[in-house]
Formats: C-alpha cells, structure tokens, sequence
C-alpha cells in the first residue's frame, strides 16, 4: 500500500494542481492525504476527478481549518471513524491486513500545540491493532530535525517525544530526505525543519516491517511530499511530448527563439506562406527541445535540492541551496505561463 501526505499550503492555483496530478500519477497512491488544501465544497470532488481517485472525506476550509482530504482508490476499503478541523481518523483494510490511519495537521501556534498531542490521546481507544499517523505535526523530535533559526525550547520537544511515547508510536524515520518544510527570504535566513512525518505503532511496523518513506521537494508548497510504501516503488514510463509547435507567450522575449525565426525567415525561398511553415516546422523541433532541457533541468534541480535537504547544510550547501531554489522558481514560472496560455486556447 502506498499513503501519501502533503501540507499542500492551497490547490487555488492550477500549477500547485498540476504538481499534485504529476506526484500522484507518478507513484499511484492507495490513499492521499492532504492539509491547507483552502477548498470548498465541490472543488474537492472535482480534485478527485482530476487526480483519478476517490474522495473519502473532506473537511472544508473555514477561519477555524485550513481544509483537509482523504482521497482513495477503492472506497471500500477505507472506513470514516472521526473527524475535526485538525485531522481524519480512519480504518483501513490492506489486503489481508488492515490498521487505524489518521491523517493530522498540527496546531502551529506554540499555545496550541498540546492540543496537538490531546487529540492524539483521543484517538488511541483501540490498544494492540495496527495505527498509522501521518501528516503535517508541526513539530519536530530533537535538535537535528532544525537548521537556522532559534533553537527549539526543550520544553516543546519533550512534549511531542512523550505524547509518543504514552500512546506507544514510533517515528517512522524516512529511507531518503529529512527536512520536509523549508523557508527561506531575501531578509531572513534560511530555515530547515522536519514537520511533516509518519509515526505507528510497534504493531504497524511490525505488520509492514519494509515499509519505505521519501520526502521529496516541491516547489509550489513550503513542504514536501511526504510518500510512505510498504512494497518496493514500480517504475514508471514517462511520454514524450509531440513536436507540433503552437505559439506561446513564454517564448516571445525568448532570445534564442528569435533568431530561429530571423534566420530561418532569411533562408526559406518561396512566397510568405512558405516563410510561416517553415518556421513553423523549425520553431516546432526547437520548442520540444526547449520543453525537453526546461523539464531535465527542473528533475536535476528538484534532485539537487532534494539530496540538500537530507542533512544539515554547512554556509555553502545552504547558498547552493537558494541559489537552486531561484532558478527553479524561475524555470515553474516560465511554465506557468505556457500553461495558462494553453488552457485559455483549450
């Protein structure tokens, strides 16, 4: 089975929707839990329609929650137990196995915070079986679960590491990355935390004692994927795109572009008609290229910043880190606007 957890920070906007659509048609989750989804009502089925699953539960954004959803493959097998504005219980069947999973989000307000750690003493009325909690704590266990910033109180720390501990959970210690929420701006240094997680118990694991989890970097959210399995990933088969060329908004300050069409316009023999397909044909090739170098440089700037996040960073990892970041951001706004252009021409 494959569980999915992202403090999404808004679906508001397509790219964020298109990010989620990639991840989720990429691994093929069981069950996909989201938080600060900021949706209402219907959004939530049509999200559903969009990423190819199920919508178990939602709870919708308010003042008093940032929105939540449980989606799924097969709704059979999931069953709603309890729900509020900070999490979603459920029980989950597995194949021959089956286990509680609650997908949380964390008060973030120091003040808050051990309503947090209440709500998971609640939820702990079904001692021996099999309990699954993932999502954003807002918390982290130790000290190397921070960089930047001041240090945690202790205080805070002990309080989640014995909220733990009475209910019998275990951190649930990821196979690639550690940091999952990063932030970063042009006056304020760069922080690193591991807020996001999965914590079960010793009957979980030991029900799933292969499990694996990956935190991977997205660019839309200040929080990363957080994807648990408990079988080994499959691989996947990515489809190029055609090279039919179409004009696109993006390309009009687009230097190299230009002077594709300068010099094929100056090469082509024939009327004007001839000059417009030929470079049609031309800026066709150059635009898959185009598509083909922007999508492997953000997979190599995605990876860079991924395998960033899986320790401390020293000062020059960290400016390696920004300076990544800025490109990348860079690279998604480029196609965010393509997007935008083609979905107006759909």
């Amino acid at each position: 089975m494959i569980i999915l957890c992202w403090n999404c920070q808004g679906l508001g906007k397509a790219q964020a929707v298109q990010h989620l659509q990639h991840y989720v048609k990429l691994h093929e989750p069981d069950l996909l839990f989201l938080c600060e989804t900021k949706l209402k009502n219907t959004a939530y089925s049509r999200l559903g329609d969009l990423l190819g699953m199920a919508l178990a539960f939602y709870v919708d954004f308010s003042s008093t929650c940032s929105g939540l959803a449980l989606f799924t493959k097969n709704n059979n097998n999931v069953d709603l137990l309890a729900y509020s504005d900070r999490f979603i219980h459920t029980f989950v069947k597995c194949n021959s196995s089956s286990f509680y999973f609650t997908g949380i989000h964390g008060f973030s307000e120091t003040s808050n915070k051990p309503k947090t750690w209440d709500l998971i003493d609640s939820l702990n009325t079904n001692e021996g079986h099999s309990w699954l909690t993932g999502g954003d704590f807002n918390e982290i266990l130790s000290d190397n679960e921070k960089q930047g910033g001041c240090r945690r109180p202790r205080s805070q720390i002990n309080n989640f590491r014995n909220c733990l501990s009475r209910n019998n959970l275990f951190d649930c210690k990821p196979t690639t990355g550690w940091f999952t929420w990063s932030k970063s701006g042009p006056k304020t240094p760069t922080l690193f935390e591991r807020l996001d997680r999965f914590v079960g118990n010793m009957t979980w694991k030991t029900s799933f004692p292969n499990y694996n989890i990956i935190s991977d970097f997205d660019a839309k959210s200040d929080h990363c994927f957080l994807l648990l399995n408990t079988e080994p990933p499959s691989p996947t088969n990515h489809r190029s795109p055609p090279n039919t060329f179409r004009f696109e908004n993006c390309w009009a300050s687009n230097e190299e572009g230009i002077n594709v069409v300068k010099q094929t316009w100056s090469r082509t023999k024939g009327t004007t008609l001839d000059k417009i397909k030929a470079i049609g044909s031309c800026l066709g090739d150059w635009q898959s290229q185009q598509r083909f170098k922007t999508n492997g440089r953000i997979n190599f700037l995605t990876k860079k910043i991924n395998k960033l996040l899986q320790r401390p960073l020293s000062v020059s990892a960290e400016k390696r880190y920004i300076s990544a970041k800025i490109e990348l951001h860079k690279l998604l706004d480029e196609q965010e606007a393509y997007w935008a252009q083609r979905s107006r021409n759909l």
